[in-house]
């Protein structure tokens, strides 16, 4: 199956322009779509829009193949292009060592499972970007993927009821030892 992606022509806030996008998605031959529009950031889908987003979907004859969801607020202290310094207080951020914030964040990729299962979906798609210079801290690291499997434990029942995966991303830039270190984990706490 090959699903096209809901923003190629860019995150329009417009919802004549997001319906256009997916009728000229579904008019170029393509039976799915990969929802990414606010795949960054902590926007929260209503219930109402997760409606329209439907309606269209059924009107022009296409199924979601998944959602691109978000990890948290958009963040403002990236390092490169591909690293950002981890802080505490990055809000709706499932790593977060803040419990509030940490909890905002499962709240925020509930929101995209919810989406995902409205739209008839089976998967989300969730970016993991390591903060991987701040694991030479002593207890970071282990802190760090406590916050990770928490979190994701949580969601485990909740996606498990809506037949829903969490497909994490790899990312470019991470380095491979930490990168192969962070599926090991996440295998080695959850079964596929």
């Amino acid at each position: 199956m090959i699903a096209f992606s809901s923003d190629y022509l860019g995150e329009s806030q417009d919802v004549r322009q997001i319906e256009a996008t997916i009728c000229a998605i579904a008019r170029a031959g393509f039976s799915h779509i990969h929802w990414v529009h606010e795949w960054e950031g902590d926007y929260l889908y209503s219930p109402s829009e997760m409606d329209q987003i439907k309606h269209w979907f059924d009107e022009y004859g296409v199924l979601a193949k998944g959602v691109h969801a978000s990890e948290g607020s958009a963040r403002k202290n990236v390092i490169g292009k591909y690293h950002y310094r981890w802080e505490a207080q990055n809000r709706k951020d499932y790593t977060s060592f803040d419990e509030y914030n940490r909890a905002a964040g499962v709240d925020l990729i509930r929101n995209r499972v919810d989406l995902c299962h409205k739209l008839g979906g089976h998967e989300i798609v969730l970016h993991m970007q390591l903060p991987y210079r701040s694991f030479a801290e002593p207890g970071f690291k282990e802190h760090y993927y406590a916050q990770v499997i928490k979190s994701f434990s949580e969601l485990k029942d909740y996606c498990a009821d809506k037949e829903m995966r969490i497909c994490v991303e790899n990312m470019m830039g991470t380095p491979n030892a930490d990168q192969i270190d962070q599926f090991e984990r996440l295998f080695a706490a959850f079964g596929p």
